[in-house]
């Protein structure tokens, strides 16, 4: 019987702290998270991967495990709630889990995949993402729009940066097809996160950003060799 993967922080993690943009939001960034980084990659290869109809994730995806999300939490608890300046009356909850690969052709995006997005508006639903295979792969860059000078899309903000969106969409068309890699006359890059093996990155979902797609390296549907990350989302609520 196949064994779920659990994560127990190695003692050579790194971690320092990032802070991007005018609005200076931080990103926790932790090298040599896992002890373990090869069982959870063989576990992720032995998953089924499927198209991920739910989201606007532009390639396949398979569950991962509670065992993984909970115990890769765990350790870092106290200080996502320290350097995310967290109310100490919010209560923790992990959500959902993906492994990830990227497969979708630049021809065959939607608008909302050529452009850099947002998974929540809660200011502390936070993105946590895993690199996991060793390559010369591309990471995460991160936003600003720059009409409403906006970086972060909080409840407050959503209604209007839609609707100026969709008035620049329907002034000046449509991005072309493909992965967004830079500045646009639309968006203004502030921050990268380059992707290295067990790289573990956390940062507000509500903060714009897009994975970082060449596209003749890392679009493979193939776990053992392609753009494997895990993809775990946490709020504080």
């Amino acid at each position: 019987m196949q064994q779920d993967p659990e994560v127990y922080l190695a003692e050579a993690a790194e971690l320092r702290v990032e802070y991007v943009g005018a609005e200076r939001t931080p990103i926790m960034v932790i090298d040599n998270f896992a002890k373990e980084i090869a069982f959870v990659i063989q576990h992720a290869c032995q998953q089924e991967f499927l198209a991920d109809m739910s989201s606007y994730y532009p390639g396949i995806r398979a569950r991962v495990p509670k065992s993984y999300a909970y115990s890769l939490l765990k350790p870092i608890y106290a200080k996502l709630r320290e350097v995310f300046e967290v109310p100490a009356n919010l209560r923790f909850q992990p959500r959902l889990g993906y492994y990830s690969l990227v497969t979708a052709a630049p021809a065959q995006l939607s608008l909302l995949q050529r452009i850099p997005h947002f998974d929540s508006n809660n200011t502390y639903y936070l993105a946590i993402l895993h690199y996991l295979n060793d390559g010369d792969f591309g990471g995460t860059a991160f936003y600003r729009h720059k009409e409403t000078g906006f970086e972060r899309i909080s409840v407050e903000r959503r209604e209007e940066y839609l609707a100026i969106l969709e008035r620049q969409f329907e002034a000046a068309g449509e991005p072309q097809p493909g992965y967004i890699s830079g500045d646009t006359h639309l968006f203004e890059k502030i921050g990268v996160v380059n992707y290295k093996s067990n790289r573990l990155v956390v940062y507000p979902s509500n903060l714009l950003h897009s994975g970082i797609i060449n596209s003749d390296k890392d679009i493979n549907a193939d776990p053992a060799s392609g753009r494997l990350t895990a993809n775990i989302f946490a709020e504080f609520y």
